[in-house]
């Protein structure tokens, strides 16, 4: 079995490069939003509201898998700890978990 551990198995390693990548992400995020808001064509004004709700939760999602959460996944147990902020900050794993669970159920159920 192969055992050696090297920097890019390590919690550490996920969390900084998740925070790497939201930070890359949130100026891409808000110029979504202002396209939406200030940049949406007359003829598809009537979805607008659709499509705010959609990319919000799209938004609020991202930010907690890479800012607020990030889970360090354990593949072959099918177990994890969270390595976020909200670990830094005391939030329980129990409650990171029902926030993630319900932020994620409610995304897929916007798309239904």
């Amino acid at each position: 079995m192969y055992t050696t551990l090297d920097f890019f198995g390590t919690p550490v390693f996920i969390k900084y490069a998740s925070h790497f990548v939201s930070l890359i992400s949130l100026p891409i995020y808000f110029l979504g939003f202002y396209c939406i808001l200030y940049k949406t064509p007359d003829n598809v004004k009537s979805v607008r509201n659709c499509m705010m709700i959609t990319y919000s939760l799209c938004f609020i999602q991202d930010i907690d898998l890479t800012f607020l959460t990030v889970p360090f996944i354990l593949i072959p147990s099918y177990a994890g700890f969270p390595v976020g902020i909200m670990s830094h900050v005391g939030v329980s794993i129990k409650t990171q978990t029902v926030i993630g669970v319900f932020i994620i159920y409610g995304n897929l159920l916007n798309n239904f």
